[in-house]
């Protein structure tokens, strides 16, 4: 909201011209509700008149009177920021002509616990609850076109996007169909410590799951292929995170502030890590950047001073910024290469500087048998292994280490691994 409707909500005459329109229009005030028409016929809700204080229930009305041109207008649109910190608010009640809600409309309104949009809204903003830390349901109206609400997560109207879920959330999975998690789609869900992503996903955009300050870890399918800036932006109890093995970008800042982030582990088709990926992660030990990494942005690891085993086996030396790492890493890091690639990345002008340069291994081997019941795959230090019946991990001194039945999913670290099902046992260099 502009400063020029601010005053004209404060009783101040003031004259404004809108991008919307071709004549220059006034902000009006109606009973509590501050208005900017939008054209002759419609006009946005922008603030409440200045000095109230909403509380309780709140209906916003169908049509809005302006004294001044003795005009009526349809309420169509709710404008960004109109109903900030409305902390008192309890419910609110939508008028069937509104079409439109802009982002950040009710941000810190903590009074909300439960919301229903109209039938006839076409168009929601980004982040429209954010902070309203109470709400736990987001219900749509029956009739709309547009949109749907699942367990009062709220869904574009093919059920492909999850557009805002509630803030209270404690635990979703989230239904089969849903290709995009949508920007800030599970923004602040402080409490949100159980994920499940379907198969067929395909992108997680911008904040997605951005200050889900719970979330211990997370399934990225098979099919999701770009995870977009800020992500997993401060996620302060996300320990560990193995991408998906077809992920071919991660955008900038993804995993910024997740500070007890030890260790991440991308697919063999990562190309890019975005600028500042892990700027505050201030923990992480460990990370796999997988056999087609090709570009590394700019401050990466610039805070990662705790980074002991960095691995890049790829046959190209990848394109780094001279920020990338921080002099830390250059010193203590332990830089895991291909024997065939060690050459290039010591006549690199910033590789060089890596002062522990080791040969990478991988591979699978049998050790008794023929292990025809025993299926495994590798993906950098993540394992997989199917077989009938169960299925026993241990590390190489005979500790074991995880165990299941038909089908074992593991990342113990590198290193060598036995793998024993019945009798049939695989040995593993991860």
């Amino acid at each position: 909201m502009s400063i020029f409707t601010k005053l004209m909500c404060a009783g101040i005459g003031v004259t404004l011209t809108l991008a919307a329109t071709t004549h220059a229009t006034a902000a009006f005030v109606d009973g509590k509700l501050c208005y900017e028409p939008l054209d002759e016929r419609s006009c946005a809700v922008v603030a409440p008149t200045m000095g109230i204080t909403y509380s309780g229930d709140v209906v916003i009305p169908e049509k809005a009177y302006d004294s001044s041109t003795d005009q009526y207008y349809n309420v169509v649109m709710i404008s960004n920021f109109a109903f900030e910190e409305c902390a008192e608010m309890t419910s609110i009640t939508f008028p069937e002509t509104l079409t439109t809600i802009q982002g950040n409309t009710f941000n810190y309104c903590t009074g909300l616990k439960s919301v229903t949009l109209p039938a006839s809204l076409k168009n929601f903003g980004h982040m429209v609850f954010a902070y309203s830390i109470n709400i736990e349901e987001i219900n749509v109206a029956e009739g709309n076109k547009y949109f749907k609400s699942i367990d009062g997560v709220l869904y574009d109207i093919a059920g492909e996007t999850v557009l805002q879920a509630p803030e209270k959330l404690t635990e979703i999975v989230v239904p089969e169909g849903v290709k995009k998690i949508g920007y800030a789609g599970f923004f602040n869900c402080t409490e949100l410590d159980q994920v499940v992503l379907p198969e067929g996903l395909e992108e997680l955009e911008n904040g997605s799951f951005m200050q889900c300050e719970s979330l211990t870890s997370i399934n990225i399918p098979s099919t999701v292929k770009t995870i977009g800036p800020w992500a997993f932006d401060h996620c302060l109890s996300l320990e560990e995170f193995v991408s998906g093995e077809n992920v071919e970008l991660i955008n900038s800042a993804a995993f910024q502030g997740c500070a007890n982030l030890k260790k991440f582990v991308a697919g063999d088709n990562l190309k890019t890590l975005g600028e500042g990926c892990f700027m505050g992660c201030f923990l992480l030990e460990y990370a796999y950047l997988g056999k087609s990494i090709e570009t590394i942005g700019d401050s990466t690891f610039e805070t990662c001073t705790e980074l002991t085993e960095l691995f890049v086996p790829t046959e190209k030396v990848p394109e780094v910024d001279v920020d990338t790492f921080c002099e830390e890493n250059f010193k203590y890091t332990s830089l895991y290469l291909l024997d065939d690639s060690m050459q290039l990345f010591a006549d690199d002008d910033i590789w060089s500087k890596f002062l522990n340069m080791k040969v990478y291994q991988d591979g699978v081997e049998d050790v008794l048998a023929t292990a025809t019941n025993l299926e495994i795959n590798t993906c950098g230090a993540t394992l997989t292994a199917t077989a009938s019946g169960e299925i026993r991990l241990y590390d190489i001194d005979g500790r074991l280490i995880a165990k299941s039945n038909d089908y074992l999913n593991a990342t113990p670290g590198n290193g060598l691994f036995i793998v024993k099902s019945g009798a049939d046992v695989r040995k593993i260099r991860l």
